[in-house]
């Protein structure tokens, strides 16, 4: 199944993520910072929806393995 992967994330992360094991998993992905998208809101802990979030929170990328069936 095609799966997709888009993203607002700085470049360094873009560029991590494209030698991660989970790049593989997916088909296409897409970065704002690849596009040269506006990155002014790219994640900041600090932002309020950032700080009210109480969903499941990842602080590594690594942390997404434990997510993929």
């Amino acid at each position: 199944m095609p799966l997709g992967l888009v993203s607002n994330a700085a470049p360094d992360l873009a560029a991590a993520f494209e030698r991660s094991p989970l790049r593989p998993l997916f088909t296409t992905c897409t970065f704002s910072s690849a596009i040269e998208a506006e990155t002014s809101d790219t994640y900041d802990p600090w932002r309020h929806a950032v700080g009210n979030w109480s969903g499941t929170r990842l602080r590594d990328l690594s942390d997404v393995l434990a997510l993929v069936p």
